[in-house]
């Protein structure tokens, strides 16, 4: 298989939704389109803690993830 990330892997997601999502599915992917679906995302992405439903744990750290301890 692959790995899709940003717009593609929501694009990859709508595709095998149920109509009318495939649509906007590859809507997302038309050339056109790609660009700003892809800044839409990273704009979302960056802030997805301060929009609605978002919390603090939502927010994207600079840092490593700690090691688990057991």
């Amino acid at each position: 298989g692959s790995v899709a990330t940003g717009h593609h892997a929501w694009a990859v997601i709508l595709r095998h939704s149920r109509r009318p999502w495939p649509l906007i599915g590859r809507l997302l992917e038309a050339p056109g389109i790609s660009p700003v679906a892809e800044r839409v995302y990273a704009w979302v992405a960056a802030r997805r803690d301060k929009l609605p439903g978002g919390t603090p744990s939502c927010a994207i750290s600079d840092r490593p993830p700690a090691p688990a301890s057991h």
